[in-house]
């Protein structure tokens, strides 16, 4: 794909209907939908870029695509709690493995739809349960194979 040898899959999750992109080494590399961690094989409907805004113009091409054709079917197959995590989760990849704030949490779980006081009890059983730490307001995962 490129001189880099960097290639960016854009993809839209089959099973969340999440559209992202994700770097991958080749068209038969693995990879994770980045919302709710199904494994993403290549397929005819992928696209693939050499790099970042390659990508993001792919991806936008494929949601305005998709907006054209009929409604897509309500997604509740992934568990509110298991979103929240994905939530830290992303965010503190974004902000490159750094602790990301509760506030910023919060603000994405409200654009996600999810009740703010379910989110904050979701993110206390998380931190009990060992699965994020909690460093005086900034939330991190905890390193783990398991989720």
């Amino acid at each position: 794909m490129s001189s880099e040898g960097k290639t960016y899959r854009v993809f839209t999750c089959p099973r969340c209907n999440y559209t992202g992109y994700k770097l991958v080494h080749n068209q038969d590399d693995e990879s994770t939908c980045n919302l709710c961690s199904t494994t993403i094989r290549h397929s005819p409907d992928m696209k693939y870029a050499s790099s970042v805004d390659e990508a993001l113009n792919a991806m936008q091409r494929m949601v305005a695509k998709s907006h054209l054709k009929s409604r897509p079917k309500t997604r509740y197959g992934l568990g509110v709690k298991k979103r929240v995590l994905n939530i830290v989760s992303d965010l503190s990849e974004l902000n490159r493995r750094s602790g990301v704030s509760l506030w910023r949490v919060l603000q994405e779980c409200e654009e996600a739809s999810i009740d703010i006081e379910r989110a904050k009890r979701f993110l206390n059983q998380l931190e009990e349960e060992g699965l994020i730490i909690n460093n005086d307001g900034e939330l991190l995962v905890a390193e783990s194979d398991d989720w």
